[in-house]
């Protein structure tokens, strides 16, 4: 009888080993996985809108620049060419 029960403590003990710390490992790890890709979502959107910003200002800085441009030309047009 003391060899049946010896041979299930070899087995308990992984097992328990198994579900104490790999389990709650793996739980954790998927949790922090799915952190990451928020943030990297969350962190995607906002340089997005921050480009979108640049973008804008740099059309109408060009917009102005040309703008300015052809006013000049104008101006400076002969008066037989209006």
């Amino acid at each position: 009888m003391m060899k049946a029960t010896s041979g299930y403590r070899h087995l308990i003990l992984p097992l328990l080993i198994f579900i104490l710390v790999l389990v709650p490992a793996v739980i954790l790890t998927v949790f922090a996985a799915r952190g990451i890709d928020q943030e990297e979502a969350r962190i995607r959107r906002q340089l997005e809108g921050s480009l979108r910003l640049e973008l804008e200002q740099v059309n109408a800085s060009i917009r102005s620049t040309l703008s300015e441009i052809l006013d000049e030309l104008r101006e400076s047009a002969p008066d037989d060419l209006e």
